[in-house]
């Protein structure tokens, strides 16, 4: 079981708004819930691990693009 799968639908949400958005404000108004909700679910986990995987994702994902292009 990863960290993913222990999320809530609206945590998922707020996970994926936080890898485009440029703020956690955007991202927290993006998943419909308060900022302050996003801060508490970045310190705990299963949340904390799941975004710190994602974006290690990304950024290795992005690496892997520009060294292609």
């Amino acid at each position: 079981m990863t960290a993913d799968d222990r999320l809530t639908r609206i945590q998922g949400k707020a996970l994926a708004a936080l890898l485009v958005s440029r703020t956690i404000a955007e991202a927290a108004a993006a998943a419909g819930v308060g900022e302050k909700t996003i801060r508490r679910w970045l310190a705990a986990e299963p949340f904390a691990s799941a975004y710190r995987a994602a974006a290690r994702e990304s950024a290795r994902e992005a690496t892997s693009a520009l060294l292609t292009a």
